[in-house]
């Protein structure tokens, strides 16, 4: 194994070990901590390939990939969130020697923060066909083209996005379905858009539910 793809498969560990933090926030703190702590200290310890530094180069790193992989579509955090974030990006190797969680706390209540306000808007944007009021105009969905919203009514707007896209996608497919079903019977009924698009929002609605749901179980 090179030293530079062992150095990453333990950044790698190191964040994996963090997110542990996510999982056990029904724990007692004290507890938690440890855990984790013990989970990060021993992959350093257990590293024979290429000793590793805990310093400002390592914590940017690991602070680089946390936040990819805490918001990795830019779904959910704003940019001052990530200000508030980035303020620990060279500090997180004195957090773990410290024996601190100041950083993967305030991490956990911003995005918590933004998925709770996500979820009490989600089912009003769904309820009426306005979400395809964005139909005409492109969405860009993917997270490298993409910054991290402003504000909150950026946040709105770019859910309203995601829907319009699901939306779109789901009637494109279940047209397609239906033309194909079609050319094998005569006796197939065909749906109007109308009917196309109501089906789609319920589609897309139920999904959410349901990844909310889990996300609150995980919590």
């Amino acid at each position: 194994m090179s030293k530079r793809i062992a150095k990453y498969t333990i950044i790698l560990s190191i964040f994996a070990s963090c997110q542990a933090f996510i999982s056990f926030r029904n724990q007692s703190q004290s507890n938690k901590d440890e855990i984790i702590l013990e989970k990060i200290l021993r992959i350093l310890e257990k590293d024979h390939y290429s000793p590793i530094v805990l310093d400002d180069s390592m914590s940017l790193k690991m602070y680089n990939l946390y936040i990819e992989r805490l918001d990795y579509n830019k779904r959910f955090l704003t940019q001052s969130d990530v200000a508030q974030l980035e303020k620990y990006k060279f500090k997180l190797d004195d957090q773990i020697k410290e024996r601190k969680f100041d950083f993967f706390n305030l991490s956990y209540e911003l995005i918590n923060k933004r998925v709770t306000e996500v979820e009490l808007q989600y089912e009003k944007m769904l309820a009426s066909p306005t979400v395809l009021e964005n139909g005409n105009k492109s969405i860009n969905l993917d997270p490298d083209k993409l910054r991290f919203v402003k504000n909150s009514k950026e946040l709105t707007q770019r859910w309203a996005d995601v829907f319009t896209y699901n939306v779109i996608s789901e009637i494109y497919n279940n047209e397609k379905n239906q033309e194909k079903a079609r050319l094998k019977s005569d006796t197939v009924k065909i749906k109007t858009l109308a009917v196309l698009e109501i089906e789609a929002r319920d589609r897309t609605l139920k999904n959410h539910k349901q990844w909310f749901k889990r996300m609150k179980e995980i919590n």
